[in-house]
């Protein structure tokens, strides 16, 4: 495994944010170009929801470079994991363990020395992963995952994220894609319409199980 130095992720500028905290929720959009909307803000009110939970966010947008960014988080009272190894790894397992739970074992993650897969349940491979790159320096803990092929990647290329960081006096948890080409998005200068698996599908998909995923962070905190 790796222990890597790690700085607290920039959060793009984005149009649309979905916010959820206290109970109550707002939704604000822009016109801006390169961006769209997301799930609306979910409640965590309930003690299954994930109590004490607060400052849901998600967002997206695509870069210069035609890949796209997308950010998942929520805000937390106190931490979920401790800052180590083994905390670092519990966010890459947590999250592996969502999407799984998330589609009910149609989509599985499978891992060996070299990195891991996700893979449907018929055997088709939809993305491959480098190895965990762990780290848990200055107060920020993460599992970073490099994007290295499959079925809903164009090229390889980006990383998947798991962070947990300081946030004021509270600690943010967060899902971060950046860098990431999908196969199923609209191309530049394409119709709208040839991104719709996208935009209607895995993006909606991937902000659900980064929802899933702070919930059952913080079931295992709590247990």
């Amino acid at each position: 495994m790796i222990r890597l130095a790690t700085q607290r992720a920039r959060r793009p500028n984005v149009a649309y944010h979905a916010r959820c905290g206290g109970g109550a929720s707002t939704r604000t959009a822009s016109t801006s170009a390169g961006t769209s909307p997301r799930l609306a803000a979910p409640d965590y009110s309930s003690p299954n929801g994930g109590g004490g939970v607060t400052g849901w966010e998600t967002s997206e947008r695509v870069l210069e470079s035609g890949s796209f960014e997308s950010r998942q988080r929520v805000l937390v009272a106190s931490p979920v994991v401790e800052a180590s190894e083994a905390g670092a790894r519990t966010l890459g397992v947590t999250y592996w363990q969502a999407v799984d739970r998330f589609t009910r074992g149609g989509v599985r993650a499978s891992w060996r020395g070299g990195g891991g897969k996700l893979k449907l349940l018929g055997g088709a491979t939809l993305l491959t992963f480098g190895p965990p790159e762990l780290s848990f320096e200055g107060g920020v803990v993460s599992c970073r995952h490099a994007i290295e092929g499959g079925l809903l990647a164009l090229r390889a290329g980006g990383s998947v994220t798991l962070a947990q960081q300081p946030e004021g006096d509270q600690q943010e948890l967060s899902v971060t894609v950046a860098g990431y080409l999908p196969r199923l998005a609209a191309r530049a200068g394409a119709p709208p319409w040839t991104g719709m698996l996208y935009a209607k599908g895995q993006s909606p998909f991937h902000a659900a199980v980064s929802r899933r995923y702070f919930e059952l962070l913080m079931r295992s905190r709590d247990s």
